[in-house]
């Protein structure tokens, strides 16, 4: 099982804003990209389907919420 971050976008234009969160995406990407320690879910890859952007990483069963009473 996969789980599928979604990023929102601004849509066509090209605005400083829109390419302030396309560097933050690339960013976010290499960092996940870079991260192997048992501790943290896996990065599988990224995807843009239907002019939509999404992060594909491990699934995790239990959510930080979940594991804080151990």
């Amino acid at each position: 099982k996969v789980a599928i971050k979604t990023l929102k976008s601004n849509g066509d234009i090209e605005t400083n804003n829109s390419q302030n969160e396309e560097k933050e995406i690339k960013k976010e990407i290499k960092f996940l990209s870079s991260m192997k320690h048992p501790n943290i879910v896996q990065f599988f890859g990224w995807t843009v389907w239907r002019d939509k952007k999404a992060i594909v990483m491990e699934f995790m069963y239990t959510s930080l919420q979940s594991g804080k009473n151990l």
